[in-house]
């Protein structure tokens, strides 16, 4: 398997409700960003007492279509024993933005429109980790928010 920490590695995130949160119906709904290339990761926490290590693997793009781009981010924060392959997904946070800049008469104007979303989960408790046709992956459970959250980490092909 490959190092999902050192290698260069594309993810892939999913969300689906479990139930309904009573105070914030619809709160997880579906979401889904694919293939969006790693940008940096590191360790920042260790825990004496439980012997895990926190690392975070951020993840990101943007695309720029004539007046208008889309900003993609995923931060994924996993739960490891160090030196072994016993990772879990501990936080995920994710989001975009989409930006619309009108032009007028071929001149920028001042007119830019831009809306985004994003969500986070925090206190995942870990349902599975599996390796399948080369990829890694990892789904947890977020039961107070009522969302199951599935990351897929990949080895990145040459065109990503």
């Amino acid at each position: 398997m490959f190092d999902i920490f050192n290698d260069a590695v594309v993810a892939s995130v999913s969300t689906a409700p479990t139930g309904t949160h009573l105070s914030f119906p619809g709160a997880c709904g579906d979401f889904s960003l694919e293939n969006l290339p790693l940008i940096k990761s590191h360790s920042f926490e260790y825990d004496l007492v439980t012997g895990y290590e926190y690392t975070v693997l951020r993840f990101g793009s943007e695309k720029q279509e004539d007046q208008n781009s889309s900003t993609y981010m995923l931060d994924v924060f996993f739960r490891r024993v160090p030196d072994s392959n016993d990772i879990s997904l501990y936080s995920v946070e994710w989001g975009e933005v989409l930006s619309n800049a009108n032009t007028v008469h071929e001149k920028q104007s001042e007119d830019l429109r831009e809306k985004g979303r994003s969500m986070a989960m925090c206190g995942l408790m870990p349902d599975s980790t599996v390796e399948q046709d080369g990829a890694l992956v990892l789904t947890s459970t977020g039961h107070a928010a009522k969302c199951k959250v599935t990351v897929t980490l990949k080895v990145a092909s040459a065109s990503e």
